[in-house]
Order: C-alpha cells, then sequence, then structure tokens
C-alpha cells in the first residue's frame, strides 16, 4: 500500500507543477491535485483498516513491478516537465493517460474484507479517477478541438 501511497502523491506533485505552469487551468489541476492528496489520505484509511481486521482481509491479485513502474512512469513525467520538455497540451494527455492506467489496472481492488469499508474506499477512489479521466478528456475536447 505504500506505492499505492506514493503513486497518489507523485500525482499529485505532477498536478501541482502544472497549475504552477499554466494559470488558465489551475482551477482544474488544482482540483485534481487535491483529490489525488485525498487519495493518498484514503489509501492510509485503508491500510489501518487491514491492521486493525487482520484476519478479516486478503490481498488480491497484485502486481507490485507493474506498480512500481507505474511510479517511475510519473516521477519521469514530473523529471521532464521541470527540466520544460511538457508543454499544456502535452501535460492533460498526460494526466489524461495516467488516469486511464488507473482505471484500467484497477490498482485499488486488491483489498478484499467481509467490512463494506474495504470495498467503499476502493470504490470511492475508483470513481474518483473515472471521473478525473472524463474532466480531462472533456476539457482537452473544448480547449484543443481536433
Amino acid at each position: 500500500m505504500d506505492r499505492l501511497k506514493a503513486v497518489e502523491l507523485a500525482m499529485a506533485r505532477f498536478y501541482a507543477l502544472c497549475a504552477s505552469a499554466f494559470p488558465q487551468d489551475t482551477e482544474l489541476w488544482d482540483g485534481l491535485r487535491r483529490d489525488e492528496e485525498e487519495h493518498a489520505r484514503l489509501v492510509d484509511e485503508l491500510r489501518q483498516l487491514a491492521k486493525e481486521k487482520k484476519a478479516d482481509y486478503t490481498l488480491d491479485k497484485f502486481n507490485a513491478a507493474l506498480l512500481n513502474t507505474y511510479l517511475a512512469g510519473i516521477e519521469d513525467e514530473i523529471r521532464r516537465f521541470k527540466n520544460g520538455e511538457i508543454g499544456r497540451r502535452q501535460a492533460l494527455s498526460i494526466a489524461q493517460d495516467y488516469e486511464r492506467t488507473l482505471i484500467e489496472r484497477q490498482f485499488y481492488n486488491v483489498v478484499k474484507g467481509p467490512q463494506p469499508e474495504y470495498g467503499q474506499i476502493s470504490q470511492r477512489i475508483d470513481q474518483e479517477t473515472h471521473t478525473h479521466f472524463q474532466k480531462l478528456r472533456q476539457y482537452i475536447q473544448e480547449r484543443f478541438p481536433a
């Protein structure tokens, strides 16, 4: 779960950089950043819940190598951004791609148990990630029509 939290915090850092670099999009980026920081907090909540209910949960399929690769990719995008290699349109596309990957890989469906809290936390993060993807897609379409 440490890696899941690190992913959320890395995305929050990327979004914070975008907010400062693209003031015309600050509202979008700041909203996404706040959500990612909240997701990191929810990962801590999920970890605490699992710790308290040790016998009542199982870890489902989990690809740690894939998650590490995903995190390394975000960190690389942050480095590229700081080096001035990413423009406004590209930043939006990168964000959309990372949100899509989170949806497809379902990293948050790893903790299973009889307590409804496990599913509620995972479902909340998943729903908000879907919202991020849709919001970014619509934002790109409106500002950069094909």
